[in-house]
């Protein structure tokens, strides 16, 4: 269920509804995959699924493209 929080919550942000973002969930851990357009989308992203409950922490892999 953490899973399905966290893609609702970026699903929900606006800076972040339009990226593919794939997320995991092992251990309360989130990880974080697929394409972002910016550094602050990428660092977006981590604050969000960082504050959804039950999250104990984030491995925050985003590729920035270009980057």
């Amino acid at each position: 269920t953490i899973t399905a929080h966290v893609k609702a919550r970026l699903a929900a942000n606006q800076g972040l509804a339009s990226f593919d973002i794939h997320v995991s969930t092992t251990k309360g851990v989130v990880h974080l995959t697929g394409t972002v357009d910016s550094d602050a989308a990428k660092q977006l992203a981590g604050q969000v699924a960082g504050k959804t409950d039950a999250v104990r922490g984030v491995v925050n892999e985003l590729k920035v493209k270009g980057g």
